[in-house]
């Protein structure tokens, strides 16, 4: 990589900082937060160690206290939710890294677009903020990076892999699309599992979650499963059918531009106020917004429905694929989670929206960097448009969204909402 697309990619990351910080200033209080606020001032003003995550959605509370850990300790550390704000960042980073490390064993020229499709997403800035899946993308990415590696068997390996699994559950319950994946990926024949390695993950997993079990057993008030059974029952969605066509849609979208009504589509551009603004930005901007989402999606469908004619011939067939090259494992990955999230979503009680499926988002969005690396090596003057294109567009989204829209406003300043709310707790 040339020094201009050094710098261009140092000014990429530096831009998804400061968005993300833009981002998480502008932020509404909303429930999801102060479920994770409350175990800081239950640790900090009650000494209280809460065992258990937030609350999901008609299921119960989420296993574990890792969310309340990473927390707490970066509270300790400065007494500030920024503080907290660092490690989703890290979070982040870690992830990023991550999968980098996976494509540049490809091409090595697809850190600048990488950035761009990931770092500068609105499906990640969207995810700056104290809410349980905010922390999904790093066991993502581990899970896919151990999962590319595991073509020999490694104690170190199947060791991470489980870990990857074993905490994931304990920050959101989505880790059985991870599951199922895995399983998927071993029986046929993805991965080599290193059987020591494998249940030496699962007691250091199993004793993290010994308290939560004892606080399970023992503390009444959550003895009792938050389960709606009139309206909740295992395979719900494979009743209703629609759920999996939904997930299915979710899938293609990650990798394109047609985002979630939850995240930035109520933007309601009250601030402008001249009738002039909303003809010549505002109105051309919504129509960008769907011609963006309209020719994204299709390309994302025409991606994945190429991955999928390259390796449905051996997908279910338990034939060695240690053997192949990267980009070919990917595909195979990417058919598996395919197969992980309809199972996941017939399976269970509850109608999916994004946030329960964003255990994807990596791999489905590397599906798009590998498609635009193609554009990239044969059409370079229309990768450079479509590139530049995509980064201006996710910049002003972002700036748009966070200005005002459902869940943020520009007057917000989301760390004092959040210190009043922890002094009311004291």
């Amino acid at each position: 990589m040339n020094r201009s697309n050094y710098v261009k990619c140092i000014a990429i990351f530096l831009i998804g900082l400061l968005l993300s910080f833009f981002h998480f200033k502008s932020q509404n209080l909303h429930y999801d937060n102060t479920q994770i606020l409350d175990r800081v001032a239950a640790y900090f003003f009650h000494d209280q160690w809460i065992h258990f995550g937030n609350a999901a959605t008609g299921v119960g509370f989420v296993p574990g206290s890792l969310i309340t850990f990473v927390n707490v300790m970066a509270m300790k550390i400065y007494f500030s939710v920024y503080s907290m704000m660092v490690v989703v960042w890290i979070f982040h980073l870690v992830a990023l890294v991550l999968i980098y490390s996976i494509l540049k064993k490809i091409d090595k020229n697809l850190l600048l677009s990488f950035l761009i499709l990931f770092w500068l997403n609105p499906w990640r800035i969207d995810q700056t903020t104290l809410f349980n899946p905010s922390y999904i993308f790093l066991f993502s990415a581990l899970h896919l990076w151990t999962s590319l590696k595991m073509v020999e068997k490694s104690f170190y390996l199947s060791f991470l892999h489980i870990l990857c699994l074993g905490f994931c559950a304990q920050v959101h319950l989505s880790f059985v699309v991870l599951v199922i994946l895995s399983f998927f990926l071993w029986f046929f024949k993805y991965i080599k599992i290193h059987w020591l390695g494998f249940f030496s993950g699962v007691l250091v997993v199993a004793l993290s979650l010994y308290p939560w079990l004892m606080a399970v057993l023992f503390d009444p008030p959550f003895r009792q499963a938050d389960f709606e059974v009139k309206k909740s029952f295992l395979f719900k969605n494979t009743v209703l059918v629609f759920p999996i066509f939904k997930s299915v849609l979710y899938w293609l979208r990650y990798s394109s531009t047609y985002f979630s009504s939850n995240i930035f589509m109520d933007m309601s551009f009250g601030w402008v106020e001249q009738s002039f603004l909303k003809y010549f930005f505002v109105y051309p901007f919504m129509a960008v917004k769907y011609v963006f989402a309209i020719l994204s999606l299709y390309f994302s469908a025409l991606l994945h429905w190429q991955i999928f004619k390259n390796i449905k011939v051996s997908l279910f067939k338990r034939t060695e694929k240690f053997n192949f090259s990267t980009d070919h494992r990917i595909g195979y990955y990417v058919g598996y989670l395919f197969l992980a999230v309809i199972l996941a979503t017939m399976i269970s009680p509850i109608e999916f929206n994004h946030w329960h499926l964003l255990v994807a988002f990596p791999a489905s969005m590397i599906v798009m960097v590998l498609g635009l690396s193609k554009l990239q090596s044969e059409r370079i003057k229309i990768y450079k448009l479509v590139i530049t294109s995509v980064a201006i567009f996710f910049i002003i989204f972002n700036i748009l969204a966070s200005i005002e829209s459902r869940s943020h406003n520009i007057n917000n300043d989301y760390s004092e909402l959040a210190q009043n709310y922890l002094q009311q707790k004291k």
